[in-house]
């Protein structure tokens, strides 16, 4: 009897153990995709206090090499509005750009960091994107606008997320997190009997 009960305790552990890994390949970080982002926050523009705002898509191409994400390149497109309150100043601006990253491979959790050029009303500004995975679909940072001209250097916060995949309701093998916990669950039920089975 105790080696029965022995033998279903480390039988319950394994699976319980291969059902977590399961769930755990499949919430997998990944950078490569479409981030939304929102920026906020107060700074000086032009020599007056100033508030801006941001929001906008930025795309990270990668490359994959042994499940692993080759950093490749970026394009953002975004929409914003900087207004000094003083000078009942207010405009919005629109951007696009696009350009290489760093050859390397993508750590989950590491900073992803690039910067480009862009003019505000006539004013050339250097814009440089900070962020950081805080989850499978979420991350968080900065956004710095330096203003060529006046050396102004104004930090806002940045938050960010990924489209969730659509759940598989196809009954297919794209679902393995939820299959091999099912399938690890039938397995216990089935060994359990013949373990408690009693010799005649």
């Amino acid at each position: 009897m105790k080696r029965r009960f022995t033998a279903i305790f480390i039988l319950t552990v394994l699976i319980v153990f291969m059902s977590q890994a399961a769930v755990t390949a499949d919430e997998t970080w990944k950078i490569g995709g479409d981030w939304g982002y929102r920026i906020s926050g107060q700074g000086t523009y032009l020599g007056s206090p100033a508030t801006m705002t941001e929001n906008g898509v930025v795309r990270i191409n990668v490359t994959t090499s042994n499940e692993k994400e080759i950093l490749n390149n970026y394009s953002i497109t975004s929409t914003g509005n900087i207004t000094i309150p003083s000078l009942n100043y207010s405009h919005d601006y629109h951007y696009t750009d696009t350009d290489a990253l760093p050859q390397v491979e993508y750590i989950p959790g590491a900073p992803v960091e690039f910067s480009y050029n862009q003019t505000i009303d006539g004013e050339p500004v250097l814009m440089t994107i900070r962020f950081i995975q805080t989850g499978a679909y979420s991350a968080s940072g900065t956004v710095t606008l330096y203003v060529v001209r006046t050396g102004e250097t104004n930090v806002t916060s940045l938050t960010a997320s990924k489209p969730q995949p659509e759940p598989d309701t196809s009954g297919g093998d794209s679902g393995g997190g939820g299959c091999n916990a099912g399938l690890s669950a039938l397995l216990l039920l089935a060994i359990v009997p013949v373990l408690f089975k009693r010799r005649h």
